[in-house]
């Protein structure tokens, strides 16, 4: 959604804008996996739950891949066009990001 907020393991928050640049220009990310989900659906707003595990590292650095566990909250919405898409984005880290490899 283009009202999105995004919010890292780390705390920190994006908006649409800024979590597009920075998935483009900052982060490569190199896998997602999701652990089994629970969704909840209220009219045209539905709640989903679960571990997300992303793969990624920083396009700038030392090329550390790094694996990040996470319990995630996403809240999305049936926009006026039909479209469900996510308008907040929630990440907790289960502990702290684990190293996999460097290139």
């Amino acid at each position: 959604s283009r009202d999105l907020l995004h919010t890292h393991t780390r705390g920190n928050s994006d908006g649409y804008d800024s979590y597009l640049e920075y998935m483009q220009q900052k982060l490569d990310l190199l896998n997602v996996e999701r652990g089994e989900l629970r969704i909840r659906e209220y009219g045209s707003v539905a709640v989903m739950t679960g571990i997300q595990v992303n793969t990624a590292r920083l396009r700038s650095g030392d090329g550390v891949v790094m694996r990040i566990e996470s319990k995630v909250v996403q809240v999305w919405v049936k926009e006026w066009d039909g479209q469900w898409r996510v308008t907040i984005f929630q990440a907790t880290a289960l502990g702290p990001p684990t190293p996999v490899s460097a290139h």
